[in-house]
């Protein structure tokens, strides 16, 4: 079942990948019909004997009956989805449209013969019983297998672009070998009946799986299918060092023209007279606030991280909030971390921020409220977890995802870069940790930071 599993999966990443690519469509088609080989063969050796036992007055004969015409869709399936693909795989579609339609329908209707020549429900007799079904099922199998080879070297021989060459023949090489195998140990071992190697289909499933490994790699190499997998290594605060290298050269000509402003404005408040000046008090405040803007944004993207500090987790949050008091009009706080907890990290960047997880509470509860602090163990995560608890007015459920990007903030009012909940996450990633969010509208907004234990002491 496990194998069927991996072609069901590998038929629905090449159909996704490409839904609109017939080549794909028709590769995930025949990947699909492979797989029930192997599941007709999980359900009559492991599910139907427990079947049997459940429902005694059900007969063998009905799950047999049943096997027979998995076998019948598996054995005349085949050649039509291959043959399709075949002929998308080389254009016949577009280069031969008169041959692709006879090919189509002359192929439907070989399965319709074969299909009332033998009928579904006894091919398990007919496999036991019958040489003469051995000979027709090969002879479509082989043939179809042959004919939509041919087409697609001639496709492969006739391209004039190297990659596209390159592509065709990578597809050819994850896609024959199992084929072919299957047509052999299936079809020419029993038409032969050579009794002795009946059973060597089995396998396939092998070689399925090496060529599979091989599929895998190619996707990881060069690509195939209309996919390919890469390895990106993706530092903890990448989300910063990004913003860190874009904003850099902006804060240094933000920081050089601001100086400029300043040094006019100087110039120009001592030749104009004292009651012509507001113009002037306007734009030096407009050049402060850029300065301000470019200091707290280098300010807040300095994640660098020292893990020698040893302090009290109550000690580390009491002095937050005695940062926030002016702040806490109407709010009622409640503390629960035991006191003898303590935790190695970077002091200064650990105020930072349960400052700003306790500003944004205060900022969500303009009317007053509650801001509940509780520490614990959570030993099924390895960690110790903080939580801040706010009863405001929530975050919509649409914005959540994005509340930890660098500058992005919902906030009308007042001076806010949306930089605090990103320092915070790249602080608790340094850490080795990580800072989680739960939010309900007009209920309020819990975030909950995450210390491996490796960090965390006991006062003794």
């Amino acid at each position: 079942m496990f194998f069927t599993i991996v072609l069901w999966g590998v038929s629905a990443a090449v159909f996704f990948s490409g839904r609109k690519n017939k080549v794909n469509v028709w590769c995930a088609m025949c990947f699909l019909i492979t797989s029930i080989g192997t599941l007709k063969e999980f359900f009559m050796d492991s599910v139907v004997p427990h079947l049997l036992k459940l429902h005694p007055a059900v007969s063998e004969s009905f799950y047999t009956g049943i096997n027979s015409c998995l076998t019948a869709v598996l054995y005349l399936g085949t050649p039509y989805c291959f043959i399709m693909l075949a002929m998308y795989f080389s254009e016949t579609d577009k280069t031969h449209p008169k041959l692709f339609h006879a090919v189509r329908i002359m192929t439907g209707l070989i399965v319709v013969i074969l299909t009332i020549r033998y009928a579904p429900v006894h091919y398990k007799y007919y496999q036991l019983q019958r040489r003469d079904f051995w000979y027709c099922m090969s002879a479509f199998n082989l043939g179809y297998g042959m004919f939509g080879s041919l087409l697609m070297i001639r496709s492969i021989r006739s391209e004039e672009t190297d990659t596209v060459r390159r592509r065709k023949k990578l597809r050819m090489e994850v896609l024959i070998p199992p084929y072919y195998w299957w047509l052999c140990t299936i079809f020419i071992i029993h038409s032969l009946n050579f009794t002795k190697y009946m059973k060597v289909w089995k396998a396939n499933r092998y070689l399925s799986l090496a060529v599979l490994v091989y599929y895998l790699l190619i996707i990881y190499r060069e690509g195939i299918m209309g996919f390919r997998f890469r390895l990106v290594r993706e530092p903890w605060n990448m989300d910063v060092d990004s913003v860190d290298r874009n904003t850099h050269y902006i804060n240094h000509m933000i920081k050089n023209q601001a100086s400029k402003i300043e040094w006019c404005v100087d110039i120009l408040q001592q030749k104009v007279p004292a009651e012509n000046q507001r113009e002037l008090d306007i734009i030096r405040g407009a050049s402060h606030q850029l300065l301000m803007f470019t200091s707290k944004t280098q300010e807040f993207l300095k994640t660098t991280v020292r893990a020698s500090d040893r302090i009290r987790m109550s000690a580390l949050i009491e002095k937050s909030l005695s940062r926030c008091e002016p702040d806490l009009k109407n709010i009622v706080i409640s503390v629960s971390v035991d006191p003898d907890v303590i935790l190695c990290c970077d002091s200064f960047g650990m105020e930072e921020t349960f400052y700003n997880l306790f500003l944004n509470a205060c900022e969500a509860m303009p009317e007053g409220g509650t801001i509940t602090v509780a520490g614990g163990y959570r030993r099924l995560q390895w960690s110790y977890a903080v939580s801040v608890t706010d009863t405001g007015k929530g975050i919509p459920e649409n914005r959540i995802p994005q509340i930890f990007t660098p500058f992005y903030t919902t906030k009308k009012e007042g001076v806010n870069y949306g930089l605090g909940l990103s320092f915070c996450r790249s602080i608790l990633q340094a850490h080795n940790g990580k800072i989680t969010v739960r939010s309900t509208l007009s209920s309020g907004t819990t975030f909950t930071l995450w210390f491996p234990l490796s960090r965390i002491r006991k006062n003794s």
